[in-house]
């Protein structure tokens, strides 16, 4: 996976960006080492590993939980733009494995992207007349600032009704999503 690590104080995330890394991870970070408290993209939008494919976010915070700090803003940058963000505690403790393998797990259900799926079921609901809207399965998937929808569509939706049910969850996705730099729906049927 394209991780973008945070952290609440410049350092902290060096274990975890080693161990993600060593696990067939790609990291990025927001500033430059040493930290110089300027993000990538100030200068220049394109420097931001943002403004490439990113999987998720993984915040580490401090141990101590002195608070949050700027050095976190990529964790706010990467909550506007959908990319999942996870917290870990800085994991200067002898259960970093345990700290570890629980943040993969985490990773790969975030991988399904289940807030595009609920705002794609939330406008299947104000569409009329498609019947049980939970048995139109909504599978959704994000690559490289794309976002694919495939709806599986039930026998009682019709051919008429397929253009509207393509238009509602796409303007969805798009609501949910801003940064989207193409949001596509297919349909088939099952």
């Amino acid at each position: 996976m394209k991780l973008l690590l945070v952290e609440t104080t410049p350092g902290n995330a060096h274990q975890v960006a080693n161990w993600l890394q060593e696990a067939g991870h790609e990291t990025s970070t927001c500033f430059s080492t040493p930290v110089n408290f300027g993000c990538r993209g100030v200068a220049n939008h394109q420097d931001c590993p943002l403004e490439r494919e990113t999987d998720a976010a993984v915040l580490v915070s401090d141990f101590d939980g002195s608070g949050h700090t700027l050095t976190e803003m990529g964790a706010v940058c990467a909550m506007r733009r959908r990319v999942p963000v996870l917290r870990i505690v800085e994991p200067g403790t002898p259960d970093l494995d345990a700290t570890m393998l629980a943040l993969l797990d985490d990773l790969q259900r975030y991988s399904a992207h289940p807030d595009y799926v609920l705002a794609a079921q939330e406008a299947l609901t104000h569409i009329a007349g498609i019947g049980d809207v939970s048995r139109i399965g909504v599978a959704i998937t994000r690559d490289k600032g794309r976002v694919h929808a495939m709806l599986n569509l039930t026998p009682e939706v019709t051919d008429a009704q397929v253009p509207t049910i393509v238009d509602f969850v796409g303007r969805a996705l798009r609501e949910y999503d801003h940064y989207a730099k193409v949001i596509d729906v297919g349909v088939r049927r099952v």
